[in-house]
């Protein structure tokens, strides 16, 4: 038996003309990838605008990374946490490589990130993010680009400053921004992107749940490509397919 799950577009866009919406469909449909959650179908009966969507789990990393479970947040090891990065960088990379036109993501965040409990990983929405209900984002998320903040609009080179933040919950176990911390400390990409090139740093900044289980070059490696993918005065970004070929070379 196969599970799947449904999707349904926010409501100012339920009444999507239905070509429009059948475009969106050929889209997403043609999105392959094994870490991309898979669309199997769709429905436009009474007027209604669903997609659905092969099952994959409902655990998401920022539910994992942010449980107030410590049991939870301690099996994802820093091997794991490696794993999970260069997984979704797999997923991105097709999405801006593979696909034409390239798909940007727009909203690319831990809460899209679906994992189970052999840690595989699947990202969600992908294609149809601006669709769906602004609730189903966790509040304080803050993963744009600044540029994004300038222009409001979103690229290939904002989806991978998106990533970059990512890494950083990977790394930190810290949200993008926490209300509960000291003002210097509230926003996650302020507060660490001056100590990316210090190592007695990092290993500070490193996530308590980890308990000291790392290699330094591989955290040093990991704070490198972090700092590559946050960079604001940049004009070609950086690929990050270049992240899961050379990451152990």
């Amino acid at each position: 038996v196969q599970l799947l799950e449904v999707v349904k577009l926010d409501n100012k866009n339920s009444d999507l003309p239905g070509d429009e919406f059948l475009k969106l469909v050929k889209i997403i449909s043609e999105i392959q990838h094994p870490n991309i959650v898979e669309l199997v179908g769709y429905c436009m009966d009474f007027g209604q605008r669903l997609l659905v969507c092969k099952y994959f789990s409902s655990k998401t990393l920022f539910d994992v990374l942010h449980s107030d479970d410590v049991g939870v947040k301690e099996k994802l090891s820093w091997t794991a946490r490696i794993h999970i990065a260069l997984e979704a960088a797999k997923a991105l990379e097709y999405l801006h490589e593979g696909c034409r036109p390239p798909i940007v993501l727009q909203r690319f965040e831990s809460s899209n990130i679906l994992i189970d409990d052999d840690l595989s990983v699947r990202v969600s929405e992908c294609g149809l993010t601006s669709l769906l209900p602004s609730g189903t984002r966790p509040v304080f998320a803050s993963y744009d680009a600044p540029e994004v903040s300038d222009s409001g609009s979103y690229s290939e080179r904002s989806d991978v400053y998106s990533f970059g933040i990512i890494m950083l919950e990977l790394l930190s176990g810290r949200k993008p921004f926490d209300s509960s911390l000291p003002w210097a400390e509230q926003h996650l990409v302020r507060w660490a992107s001056s100590q990316l090139h210090d190592i007695d740093a990092l290993i500070r900044m490193m996530d308590p749940c980890v308990d000291g289980q790392f290699n330094v070059k591989s955290l040093s490696r990991f704070a490198d490509i972090i700092s590559r993918c946050i960079q604001v005065k940049i004009s070609v970004y950086s690929r990050i397919i270049s992240f899961h070929y050379s990451y152990f070379s």
